[in-house]
């Protein structure tokens, strides 16, 4: 790499000679040519126009955090420097958001992160009697994990305003994949290819 740099035009005149293109973006090929400040200024240009993106991607976030924050916190006995511990550890997964496009996929791994941290503290009993009279907003949310579980999915890649991308997917469309490939009407190979 020091001897010979990998330049823009070495990134396309490498790309331009690939037999076979699919599954492949130039954008990821001219990324590694950029130095560290174009690189930011590159991704953070694409993913912040237009601005809707951030809103979208902050309302994912407490869409699919809310019932982690509610049930963990209600069932767990925390010291007071919990949230310390929660913001240390998802701190280093905010620099993905300048540095790459997959803002689901960072969304995802930040939520994943908030869970380790919060089970991690001594499990608190709940008295069911108390709170029964939130039996109606116990059945709401009920119904909300459902959804959230069955009808949606975090979708990690890309600008999704511009893509038109939403969050309805999850475990339904899975599972017709699934019957397909049971009866073998899936084609594996195209969507798993080997190189």
């Amino acid at each position: 790499m020091l001897a010979h740099p990998f330049s823009k035009e070495f990134a396309e005149e490498l790309y331009n000679n690939l037999q076979n293109k699919d599954g492949t973006s130039f954008w990821i090929w001219q990324s590694i040519a950029l130095n560290f400040s174009e690189r930011i200024n590159t991704e953070l240009n694409h993913m912040l126009n237009p601005s809707g993106v951030v809103l979208l991607y902050i309302s994912i976030f407490l869409f699919y955090s809310t019932p982690i924050f509610f049930l963990l916190i209600k069932t767990s006995e925390k010291n007071k420097f919990y949230p310390t511990y929660v913001f240390l550890s998802i701190l280093p997964f905010t620099f993905l958001f300048f540095i790459g496009r997959d803002w689901g996929r960072w969304i995802h791994i930040i939520i994943f992160v908030i869970f380790s941290c919060l089970i991690q503290f001594k499990e608190r009993k709940i008295e069911i009697k108390k709170y029964y009279n939130y039996k109606a907003l116990t059945y709401m949310f009920i119904i909300f994990i459902t959804l959230q579980f069955m009808f949606t999915r975090i979708p990690h890649c890309c600008n999704l305003v511009k893509l038109n991308l939403n969050i309805f997917g999850g475990i339904i469309p899975k599972i017709e994949v699934f019957y397909k490939m049971l009866n073998n009407n899936y084609d594996l190979k195209k969507r798993f290819q080997t190189y």
